[in-house]
């Protein structure tokens, strides 16, 4: 019995390891004893004196209390609620479509109409409400939020332990081997990128999952010593598990490509030195098994995939490799790109990248992936190493993608990691090596035999300690997007507002509404690209002077339905502060067709058109989406984040410190004004630091608006169209300014977030509102419907 357990042992044991490091780091911060650290230094007037009630208050902020009394974390990001949302319905319907409709749809998602229930097909929702149904049976007051936690541990943990097999696949089950894959697995379960990507309900884990998975069936399969029928299940398996990734994420060909890549190389291995008989037959079998991971995956991935799914993935192909059409003509009337302020598409700096993976692990991966080499070219003419080829064409493929998306290092961290622990499987061998050879050499080999083998255990324990202090580092810096605030206000809708209520938001919010008020909602993260994303910007940047009746029936029907239909449907538009320091919305709303035509015209390498040098010099340096979207909107630059306080002196004059910083170097440093002479209002700017670390003098400008509201009336002094330069804002009430570009000085944003709807009662009331415990206020709109499309919702306003 003892020995038929001995080999069981060891993989146990990094299962444990591989599950605590994990869920432990994770653990405490769902647990919330990081609210301790949060509330380290923090001071405030709004802020406990006492550190003890400080970390209370950041508790309740950050927390939720169930039913039974227990504090636990909000959980991070958007789409984490969208699958917690599905998840919650299969639990109670046992379907994630809405019951009593045609086909699977959710009448949550993009009101008024609804919309097909997204990755209905998908795995991840299913196995939440797996957990949840067995957890809520041994304790029924555990909420949705925790058993979706519980999932995402299981599946990292899982993750992790084929990243174990994987590296023991290449250097072997002895000590060095062991240790390898443990570093390997918590290297990945504990990177940055990773904890951030899987710490709430998103299908990320299931993509790691996967792809681990897939990757080490495919390495089983395209192992030469494996028996041919058992070779044949580990190929059908792998094209599984890549038909299952398609039903859970659309990049699934990455996968497809990496294993296909593995098959190629296996079929070209033999005729590297070839033995004739053994090269076709090695090759003939590597193209049956390509073939059979090809027809399992295309059987499971042709469920959801349409017909047009499969002309736009030709269309990539055939662009690829040269073939395809021509590439269309510059557009007249470019489209705002949402996607360019959404910042896990943002392009990151290779910096970053590396500063991500660590120089631990980074260097333990070079040293992997030298190994990597040297095994390969070794190996030539001989046994086909797939466990050291597959990490290093997933490598591969994973660099050509990871500087695309800041997301897309979840595809370049695998094998990264799985060459780390090849690394130290390497550098613990090699230690041993050395020690075994000079042994017979030393006067006292039992001494020194046991100092090298305390050595070679302290190695990888200095690494996974490493890898840990990095996962608590990350988790106790992460606190969640929506907090109380958020999560009060919707509950206020729920109780409050018809069930067929309407909420109109930014995308980032659209999913927490659906959860937490269970209203539908116009806009979420699975509809930024369509056209209720500029819908709702414009209404969000409505000259709020003028009228927006036609903006509020566009936005509650972005999709052309009929607007008075839309109109006996409750509305209420969803604001927060933190809207003054998001761009996305700004850059939708004050988008500028004809300079985004202008910028890829000239990118198309059209020079017919007579551009300023200063144009061209700043089209030549636009070289990403986000650079593309900020030229073509100049307007939503940013400045002030909130309001600044003004000292008044005994003459009523302002004098409002600023200390605003800006990319070229200026910094704004105060405002001055003078209700008695406001044309003489005036900034003070810092100029930039020349080469040799001097300033020049502060300068005087005027401002290029200038709005002053009191407690009855809002009046504009003068503004100068198209500048930009920033404006000015006064709130002679608060005795406060704001500093921003002017189309948002003069939008609603700018009426309901800034000046609390003062002037806008007739237009908007205020339902329910939440103030944070660092500041910042969401609030509830409810928006007076139009009577008519031509109606004006504005039959008064501001003196």
């Amino acid at each position: 019995m003892t020995a038929s357990l001995r080999p069981v042992l060891p993989i146990l044991l990094a299962l444990l390891l591989i599950a605590a490091a994990g869920g432990g780091v994770r653990y405490f911060h769902y647990t919330l004893p990081y609210a301790e650290i949060w509330a380290e230094g923090e001071s405030g007037p709004d802020l406990p004196a006492t550190q003890d009630e400080r970390a209370d208050a950041y508790r309740a902020a950050y927390g939720f209390r169930d039913e039974a009394g227990r504090w636990t974390s909000l959980p991070v990001g958007h789409d984490s609620y969208y699958f917690m949302r599905m998840a919650r319905r299969i639990a109670a319907t046992g379907t994630p479509c809405t019951p009593g409709l045609d086909g699977c749809h959710d009448d949550l998602a993009s009101a008024p109409t609804g919309r097909p229930v997204l990755d209905a097909w998908s795995p991840h929702p299913h196995a939440i409400a797996g957990v949840h149904r067995l957890w809520t049976a041994i304790d029924p007051a555990r909420p949705i939020l925790d058993s979706a936690r519980v999932h995402a541990w299981l599946m990292m943990t899982l993750g992790g332990l084929t990243a174990f097999f994987l590296v023991r696949s290449a250097v072997g089950r002895g000590f060095p081997g062991w240790a390898g894959g443990v570093t390997a697995a918590i290297g990945l379960c504990l990177n940055p990128l990773i904890i951030q990507r899987t710490f709430g309900a998103d299908d990320d884990v299931w993509i790691l999952a996967l792809m681990l998975a897939g990757g080490l069936c495919a390495v089983r399969a395209f192992d030469p010593a494996g028996a041919g029928i058992r070779r044949a299940a580990w190929a059908a398996s792998a094209g599984a598990m890549a038909g299952t990734l398609s039903l859970a994420w659309g990049g699934w060909p990455f996968l497809a490509v990496v294993m296909t890549g593995l098959g190629l190389t296996a079929m070209v291995w033999p005729f590297i030195r070839p033995r004739p008989l053994r090269a076709w037959r090695e090759g003939a079998c590597a193209v049956l098994l390509v073939a059979a991971m090809i027809l399992v995956m295309g059987a499971i991935a042709a469920v959801q995939i349409t017909a047009d799914d499969l002309r736009a993935f030709l269309a990539i192909a055939a662009n690829t490799v040269g073939t395809g059409a021509e590439p269309p003509p510059v557009d007249a009337t470019p489209v705002p790109d949402a996607f360019a302020s959404v910042a896990e598409l943002t392009e990151p700096a290779w910096s970053d990248i590396a500063r991500t993976i660590g120089w631990v692990m980074g260097g333990l991966a070079v040293v992997g992936l030298a190994a990597a080499a040297w095994k390969i070219v070794r190996r030539i003419g001989g046994w086909f190493p797939a466990a050291w080829i597959l990490p290093v064409v997933w490598l591969l493929a994973g660099l050509s993608l990871a500087g695309d998306a800041e997301r897309f290092g979840i595809l370049l961290f695998p094998p990264v990691a799985i060459l780390s622990g090849a690394g130290l499987a390497v550098v613990l061998s090699l230690l041993a090596g050395a020690q075994r050879n000079r042994g017979a050499t030393q006067t006292r080999p039992a001494i020194a035999a046991t100092a090298m083998t305390c050595i070679v255990v302290l190695v990888p324990v200095l690494v996974w300690g490493a890898a840990v202090w990095r996962g608590i580092e990350t988790v106790s810096g992460n606190r969640p997007a929506l907090d109380q605030r958020w999560v009060s206000v919707f509950s206020q809708l729920r109780d409050d507002s018809a069930e067929d209520a309407v909420l109109i938001g930014w995308w980032d919010v659209g999913h927490w509404a659906t959860f937490w008020a269970e209203r539908a909602t116009v806009l979420d993260g699975a509809t930024i690209g369509s056209p209720r994303t500029p819908a709702v910007a414009r209404l969000l940047g409505a000259d709020a002077d003028g009228p927006i009746g036609a903006l509020v029936a566009s936005s509650a029907c972005p999709d052309g339905e009929n607007p008075i239909g839309c109109g006996t449907r409750e509305l209420y538009l969803l604001t927060s502060s933190d809207l003054l320091s998001i761009d996305g919305w700004m850059i939708a709303g004050f988008w500028d067709a004809e300079r985004a035509r202008l910028l890829d015209s000239f990118a198309a390498g059209d020079r017919t058109q007579n551009h300023s040098p200063e144009m061209q010099s700043e089209m030549a340096g636009v070289t990403s989406r986000r650079q593309r979207a900020l030229f073509a909107a100049p307007q939503a630059r940013i400045w002030s984040r909130d309001w600044h306080d003004c000292t008044v002196d005994e003459n009523g004059r302002y004098d409002c410190g600023l200390d605003i910083g800006s990319a070229d170097g200026w910094r704004l440093v105060s405002f001055r004004f003078d209700p008695a002479a406001p044309e003489e209002s005036h900034l003070i700017l810092q100029p930039p630091e020349s080469g040799d670390g001097t300033s020049g003098d502060r300068t005087t400008a005027r401002p290029a608006m200038l709005r002053v509201a009191t407690a009855s009336s809002l009046i504009e002094f003068h503004a100068t169209p198209g500048s930009t330069r920033p404006g000015v804002l006064v709130d002679t009430a608060e005795q406060r300014v704001f500093v921003g570009m002017q189309p948002l000085l003069k939008s609603l944003v700018a009426r309901l977030v800034l000046l609390d709807g003062r002037f806008d009662d007739h237009r908007a009331t205020s339902v329910a509102q939440s103030t944070g415990l660092e500041g910042g206020t969401v609030r509830a709109w409810r928006l007076r419907l139009p009577e008519s499309p031509d109606e004006s919702l504005d039959e008064t306003g501001p003196n």
